[in-house]
């Protein structure tokens, strides 16, 4: 898998006004160089986890400055932070959510096991379950610190997501029998 990153100032001008595009080259080209240098690992451990494949072999990514999220999925989107490596997070991420929707019918069978287990819980709550199991696995196979502990402080709105995950390790479950 590739992604061709691509700042779009029509699209980087619907959230603000950009005055110095040197700075997002820059960002980019950072960017760059971590995706080109971890990305085929990580896209290779998402497949063998999840036994599922992404459908195309590239993907553009907007990179915009000043974005009121870390990133969304459609269009493939990262905010720009001066921080290379927690925008690359957020593509693994953004890039999950991808594979899940690329690959809706493996998900939903998971997803609606998971409800019948938490049937209080909110769907974002639940898809998040997913999603957090994948990039745990993702960051603990490709990266020498654990990130994931730092995603997991920085991510309040999903501390139940991160709660299911750590009850479903512990019983030693595998979303990924099908």
């Amino acid at each position: 898998m590739k992604i061709n990153f691509i700042i779009s100032r029509p699209y980087c001008n619907l959230f603000c006004e950009v005055d110095d595009y040197s700075i997002l080259r820059e960002e980019k080209r950072k960017l760059e160089e971590i995706t080109n240098s971890k990305l085929l690992s990580i896209v290779k451990d998402m497949s063998q986890y999840t036994k599922c494949n992404f459908k195309k072999e590239e993907y553009d990514c907007y990179l915009v400055p000043n974005f009121p999220k870390g990133g969304i999925s459609d269009p493939l989107t990262i905010k720009i932070q001066n921080k290379p490596l927690g925008e690359f997070l957020t593509l693994i991420h953004e890039s999950i959510h991808i594979l899940m929707m690329e690959n809706k019918t493996k998900f939903r069978h998971i997803i609606n096991n998971l409800k019948e287990n938490y049937p209080k819980e909110v769907d974002k709550i639940i898809v998040h379950v997913v999603l957090f199991d994948i990039l745990r696995e993702v960051i603990k196979n490709n990266f020498e610190k654990d990130y994931f502990k730092e995603i997991k402080e920085k991510t309040i709105p999903y501390k139940r997501s991160f709660e299911i995950v750590e009850e479903m390790k512990n019983k030693e479950e595998n979303f990924f029998t099908y």
